[in-house]
């Protein structure tokens, strides 16, 4: 399946106008890409394990995946459940004609468009996290799943992302309308030898409609 693209990944389309730094996150990531014609890696898996619980039947439900780097992720997803027509996937480059090259802090969807959004390895790269996670919260569909991973690691000097902790990551996602149904961190020294977090959150967008009985939620 990924060998069907592979001309496309030599000659990939990348993103209109980015900004140097956007540019930056190009540069570095399209070179993984290339440099990986095929993904055998499944990390991204574990960000398809809790929507599928919490969402039940998948096939119905609409997924947005952004920074999948190539369609290794998107076949992920449909292996998850996911129908193959409700599945949509934005990067600054693309190598696939279902991946949109499209900047994460401005995304050109209608709000309430998604039931779930999957980032596995993307916001450690954001030029503003803040803009993106209230990104995400527009256009996620009230109880709808935000499923992603950030790296903390206070001495990246590069990726400005990587410089939000895990409290910096949850007051935004409050302040996006959002709950934690999962965070689980991961401590881990990376290949420049400095030690990081890598945080997984689940996030579920708030749906003022629902009442619980029970009020109690992180």
């Amino acid at each position: 399946f990924q060998l069907r693209y592979l001309n496309r990944i030599k000659n990939l389309v990348t993103l209109d106008e980015p900004t140097k730094y956007i540019e930056d996150v190009i540069k570095y990531n399209s070179s993984v890409t290339v440099g990986k014609l095929i993904t055998r890696s499944r990390r991204a898996e574990f960000f398809y394990q809790i929507p599928s619980t919490i969402l039940g039947d998948l096939s119905n439900k609409k997924l947005l995946i952004i920074g999948p780097r190539n369609v290794h992720e998107l076949y992920l997803a449909w292996l998850y459940g996911f129908n193959w027509e409700n599945i949509k996937a934005i990067d600054l480059y693309s190598g696939h004609p279902k991946i949109i090259p499209m900047n994460m802090h401005a995304l050109k969807f209608n709000d309430e468009s998604f039931d779930c959004i999957v980032m596995a390895h993307t916001l450690s790269y954001s030029e503003d996290t803040e803009r993106v996670i209230k990104e995400v919260g527009r256009v996620l569909n009230p109880g709808g799943i935000f499923s992603f991973g950030c790296t903390f690691d206070p001495e990246d000097d590069r990726w400005i992302g990587s410089l939000m902790d895990g409290q910096k990551i949850y007051n935004f996602l409050k302040q996006a309308n959002m709950k934690i149904l999962l965070h689980f961190p991961e401590e881990k020294k990376n290949a420049l030898g400095r030690n990081q977090t890598n945080n997984k959150f689940n996030a579920q967008k708030i749906d003022k409609d629902l009442i619980f009985t029970d009020q109690f939620s992180l």
